[in-house]
């Protein structure tokens, strides 16, 4: 699990299993079903879990949080649905989006009405090296099938 703490906010991801156990087809094999919590600094805080997320891409978001480490920054990652974001700003600051499923409105969350919501969070080196150590634990337990 990633946990990320700064201040009154805070941001865990879990993957929670593959959304299709048993699928042998790659298109629905490599599914995995993630869950969040959030609280975002203002009083707000929100749950979800959605499949939202494939294994190719966990390990495209443990090679992005290495490119930071070792200087090459890439400003963003998204995924193939929408739910979950990053992006990180030299000053180190890391930006976390939420939408769709993952947004705070949950259910009320309305298409072409609302937008992503923005979690920033200060980190050093030392939490990154942690997401990347926890990424690589996921990353071998959820291998791309």
């Amino acid at each position: 699990m990633i946990d990320i703490c700064d201040g009154d906010k805070r941001f865990s991801l879990k993957v929670c299993s593959y959304e299709f156990p048993f699928a042998s087809d790659s298109d629905d094999a490599n599914w995995l079903s993630v869950e969040v919590q959030v609280e975002d600094g203002d009083g707000v805080e929100w749950s979800a879990k959605e499949a939202c997320l494939r294994t190719f891409e966990l390990v495209e978001l443990l090679d992005w949080f290495r490119s930071i480490l070792v200087g090459r920054i890439k400003k963003e990652i998204y995924f193939t649905e929408g739910e979950l974001g990053f992006s990180y700003v030299a000053d180190k600051t890391l930006c976390v989006s939420f939408d769709f499923g993952f947004h705070p409105k949950g259910l009320n969350y309305e298409y072409g009405v609302d937008c992503e919501k923005l979690v920033s969070f200060s980190i050093d080196k030392k939490i990154i090296c942690n997401i990347v150590e926890e990424l690589e634990v996921l990353v071998s337990k959820f291998p791309i099938r």
